[in-house]
């Protein structure tokens, strides 16, 4: 029985990278259509992470009250997902994640920071591509196909935001994606 549910645990896992895969070439292929509607960001943020609260020390500085951004929910959610889920696996002590929201000059500034292993420099430039993941050697205790990250910066280009990012081995990472506020 154990190995059923290893098994089946393992298929469903597969299945939803190779959806990941299909939607990531649509996505490239711009077949995809955003369904954006009006956020207030920082709200949409508190309803969205209760449940990784929940789970995670995740401290929130949240700055942009009541500013809006043209967005597409699903996505967002998709996006905010997978760098939570990037800062809580890639780590080895207890997780600490903090999330901010600023404005400037019709600019809302959101970052994710973490307090995990890091990204070496050489490596940095190269997080973003698809199916690229930071070589750790013999170690593999970290399931992916190099597909969330890709993922996320070709959201933020339909989007037509910016992201970025900072990190420094065994200090942290700290992803910054600029969106545009709503006139």
């Amino acid at each position: 029985m154990k190995y059923v549910t290893i098994i089946a645990e393992e298929n469903n896992r597969l299945k939803n990278q190779v959806e990941r895969v299909l939607q990531l070439a649509r996505i490239e292929k711009e077949e995809i259509q955003l369904q954006k509607e009006n956020i207030i960001l920082d709200d949409f943020l508190v309803d969205f992470l209760k449940n990784w609260q929940e789970q995670f020390d995740i401290i929130l500085d949240l700055n942009a009250q009541n500013i809006a951004v043209f967005a597409d929910k699903v996505h967002l959610g998709n996006i905010i997902n997978t760098m939570l889920d990037n800062a809580t696996k890639y780590i080895n002590k207890t997780p600490k994640i903090t999330i901010k929201t600023n404005t400037k000059d019709k600019i809302i500034f959101f970052s994710i920071e973490d307090n995990g292993i890091g990204i070496a420099k050489e490596h940095q430039k190269h997080i973003f591509d698809t199916f690229y993941r930071v070589p750790t050697g013999n170690l593999h205790n970290v399931k992916g196909f190099g597909l969330g990250l890709s993922y996320v910066k070709t959201i933020v280009r339909l989007h037509h935001w910016q992201i970025s990012l900072k990190s420094k081995l065994n200090e942290g990472t700290n992803i910054l994606i600029q969106l545009r506020m709503t006139n």
